[in-house]
């Protein structure tokens, strides 16, 4: 396997992982608020 193949397969799970991260910590943040302003 080539380093530019490697590189762009790393990249694409990186990728996926950043975005899955991104998701879940919107929902605590929406979570977050939502508990906020029940006070």
């Amino acid at each position: 396997m080539s380093y530019e193949i490697a590189k762009a397969l790393a990249e694409q799970e990186y990728d996926k992982f950043h975005v899955r991260q991104l998701q879940s910590y919107k929902l605590n943040f929406d979570k977050l608020l939502k508990g906020m302003s029940h006070d």
